[in-house]
């Protein structure tokens, strides 16, 4: 995977910050396919799951999260709206690209520091399952966009070797369709290549 240097990611970022789109689900239905972003989650091989925060403080605010797990047990929350958007969103320019995070050497919890390091905000207090709110939390890093993914899922994908689900191709915004393939990637269908040009035929010798 090709990986972006994280000030020359910032930049892109930020600009995206600033950047206005239509409402997903009015987009997604424009498009055609799956016309919720829960659709999509499922379309993709995701389990959707509302979660709330942890912190009795907070708002209460029922979060729908696509869920995706691996044979290994491991897992990765991303929010149905930030997976569906037909644009790029900021959590998903970080997770795609993967940045290598600066220095995090003593950091207490280096997920946490590193979606901060991304321009994320998260709640260390984590968010739990609608359903199920004695389970561990999970915390969540929020962008500046409302675009959401869970700091461990964020942080594992720029390890080495990257670690958990691969969401790489699940994202709208990267689909070329509105279904997915059979694999569960969507096949990226290249254009075809230009015919090479014509060789120019010498002018014949003079007499």
């Amino acid at each position: 995977m090709r990986y972006v240097g994280f000030h020359t990611l910032l930049p892109s970022i930020v600009l995206l910050a600033g950047c206005t789109h239509a409402a997903p689900a009015l987009a997604l239905a424009a498009a055609g396919g799956p016309s919720t972003p829960e659709d999509w989650c499922q379309a993709q091989g995701g389990t959707v799951q509302s979660y709330v925060p942890k912190n009795p403080e907070a708002p209460t605010i029922e979060q729908p999260m696509c869920v995706f797990r691996n044979p290994d047990g491991t897992k990765i929350l991303i929010s149905t709206t930030t997976l569906a958007a037909p644009h790029a969103t900021l959590a998903a320019v970080a997770y795609v690209n993967s940045p290598p995070a600066p220095d995090l050497d003593g950091a207490i919890n280096p997920a946490a520091a590193y979606c901060l390091a991304m321009g994320g905000k998260t709640d260390p207090k984590g968010w739990v399952p609608t359903d199920n709110q004695s389970t561990r939390p999970i915390p969540l890093c929020v962008f500046t966009d409302n675009s959401i993914i869970d700091n461990w899922g964020l942080a594992s994908r720029a390890s080495s070797p990257p670690v958990g689900p691969d969401l790489t191709y699940k994202f709208r915004y990267r689909s070329p369709s509105p279904s997915p393939s059979p694999t569960g990637t969507n096949t990226v269908q290249m254009p075809p290549k230009p015919a090479p040009p014509a060789t120019a035929t010498p002018p014949l010798p003079l007499p």
